[in-house]
């Protein structure tokens, strides 16, 4: 079967299109060549790439499509010849998925959030033995306190009824 897209690039390097387009980690530019076959004249060329454009692009005499900063995500590119002598329309479409770099995947973002989430756990852990410990040796000084202030009432009040007699 006669193809009308000849060639595939993203950042400059040329990658299979047959079985779909897979490339990335990251953004990018999208370079696509493509061709009319040669037995038929067509009156209109147009592509759009799904996703990205808000239309139909007329190709005019270009043979070329240039999309500048190809973000993550799926995209479809379509290219429709119609028209001229047989009055019918050949469309080819391309499916292309730009892989995101794996700090922008929902994956890696939730390995994240539970990482923070079990952070925060332990250190509120170690915050609650802080104050755990700190309370019993706060609690030890009172008591030692008043243990203190009771023997020194006690032997206060030894002293006067020493001095009563």
């Amino acid at each position: 079967m006669w193809s009308l897209i000849e060639q595939v690039r993203f950042n400059q390097k040329s990658i299979p299109f047959e079985q779909g387009v897979t490339v990335g980690p990251g953004p990018g530019n999208l370079d696509i060549e493509f061709a009319v076959p040669p037995s038929h004249v067509y009156d209109r060329l147009r592509y759009r790439l799904l996703g990205f454009d808000s239309g139909w692009r007329e190709a005019g005499e270009e043979r070329e499509t240039l999309h500048y900063g190809l973000r993550p995500g799926h995209y479809e590119f379509d290219f429709q010849a119609e028209g001229g002598r047989l009055r019918g329309s050949i469309v080819e479409s391309i499916p292309i998925t730009v892989i995101a770099p794996y700090w922008q995947t929902a994956r890696f973002r939730a390995t994240c959030i539970l990482f923070l989430l079990m952070l925060v756990l332990l250190l509120h852990r170690l915050r609650v033995r802080y104050l755990t410990r700190h309370n019993r040796s706060l609690q030890e000084a009172v008591n030692q306190t008043r243990a203190e202030l009771t023997l020194t009432a006690r032997t206060a009040r030894d002293a006067q009824e020493a001095l009563k007699e």
